[in-house]
């Protein structure tokens, strides 16, 4: 079937049930992933969002990263890798001063999180999306007083462990690397003590190597969460080599591509509300 507009939907879903449209704006437009568990709702004002100059909220970052995640990237792929919650990071904040990740665990429990090669952490800090990028952290503790830190990410080997911040706004944000490499080295002792213990020491390069990637800048002060969905779509369509390389990177990724961004993803999840309106609604066939 065609495609409806979603503010038909709304509006639809509103007289059904006699409710105005004002009050529809704040009901689940889309459920996604829809068949597994920690899917996430967006109403119809997150996807209002996506208008020009608006800044993007957390639903709809996370609901985009998992389309990506389900339907964008290879399966192969798509297994090296974890997208944590936007949320999780204001969580590891809040028990910051309690050094204790105890209640963190149920966002990871089902997760073998040392077994994946990609651990991407979507943040957002004073009003300021931007991305940190875990690579290989099940080879910390193999590497943990070896590595020799490169001037350039590009020269990590294949299996050395790194940290990259992606930043439209080019802030380094050592204080959050730190929380993360102490969430980190907590959940390894804690899976893998017996092992091979890590020493709680975040400061430490021994616990994966710390880099601020060199990619376009924006020119605005709301663009900052279409450019992190743009940096995890552009890493899996070049993956380390795009990032590596500044002037590449500025030919694949301008401001201006970035602003057009918005449509783009603004399509993809209109036609996602209307398949699953549509399947919600689809009348039985007669000869069932």
């Amino acid at each position: 079937s065609s495609e409806m507009e979603i503010e038909e939907v709304v509006a639809m879903e509103a007289g059904k049930k006699g409710q105005n449209e004002s009050k529809a704006m704040h009901q689940p437009v889309l459920l996604f992933p829809p068949d597994k568990r920690g899917r996430v709702s967006l109403l119809w004002e997150d996807v209002r969002r996506l208008d020009h100059c608006q800044y993007l909220n957390d639903s709809i970052i996370d609901v985009y990263l998992q389309y990506l995640l389900c339907n964008e990237i290879a399966p192969c792929r798509a297994d090296e890798c974890f997208f944590f919650s936007s949320l999780f990071y204001q969580k590891l904040v809040s028990l910051k001063g309690r050094k204790d990740f105890t209640e963190a665990r149920r966002w990871t429990q089902s997760v073998e999180l040392f077994e994946k090669r990609y651990l991407f952490f979507p943040i957002c800090k004073e009003a300021h999306w931007f991305l940190v990028l875990v690579r290989n952290p099940g080879t910390w503790a193999e590497h943990a007083g070896k590595l020799v830190t490169p001037k350039y990410a590009s020269k990590l080997s294949e299996n050395d462990p790194c940290i990259c911040v992606f930043d439209s706004m080019k802030s380094r944000h050592s204080d959050t690397v730190r929380i993360l490499r102490e969430f980190l080295i907590s959940e390894w002792n804690h899976r893998h003590a017996r092992e091979s213990p890590l020493v709680s020491n975040s400061l430490s390069q021994s616990f994966g190597l710390y880099y601020c990637v060199q990619i376009p800048q924006q020119v605005n002060e709301y663009d900052c969460g279409l450019f992190l969905i743009r940096f995890v779509e552009l890493f899996f369509a070049f993956e380390w080599k795009l990032f590596m390389d500044p002037a590449e990177c500025k030919k694949l990724f301008s401001t201006a591509s970035v602003t057009e961004y918005r449509v783009e993803i603004r399509d993809k999840l209109r036609a996602l509300m209307s398949y699953q309106y549509d399947t919600a609604n689809r009348e039985p066939d007669a000869e069932a």
